[in-house]
């Protein structure tokens, strides 16, 4: 394998692996490099919406697990691309399916990354409800 597609798809695996959508580069730049939440202004979620959010972030893994293992077969640059395209698109549906928008997804994952309560929030659903969809 060249270096090249190599390259590619470790910075492939990262964008999916960091929850793509916008998402990833917040959370993988806060993990990451330890660096400091920006204080931003606290937000109402409605409780259908935390629904919706677990419903869809259970479904952008799911393509995530997937497009990273086609990654790992994908013969060049070329294909590797098409999978993360393909995947990006997927997992823009996924999101749409639930009755969110894309920005609205967006905005409730930098919310539980920063608000432990809403963090909880969801992962009881994802934990508890996940046999529900």
């Amino acid at each position: 394998m060249n270096i090249e597609l190599s390259k590619l798809r470790h910075a492939c695996l990262i964008a999916l692996a960091g929850g793509a959508l916008g998402v990833g580069s917040v959370a993988v730049a806060n993990d990451q490099y330890g660096a400091q939440q920006q204080q931003q202004p606290q937000m109402e979620v409605e409780e259908a919406h935390l629904d919706q959010f677990a419903e869809a972030f259970l479904a952008v893994q799911e393509i995530q697990v997937e497009a990273s293992e086609e990654l790992q077969g994908a013969g060049d640059e070329a294909e590797a691309q098409d999978v993360q395209r393909r995947a990006q698109e997927d997992m823009v549906e996924a999101v749409l399916e639930t009755g969110l928008s894309v920005e609205e997804y967006n905005q409730i994952a930098q919310l539980m990354n920063s608000d432990p309560e809403v963090r909880d929030g969801i992962m009881e659903r994802i934990n508890g409800g996940a046999q529900q969809w």
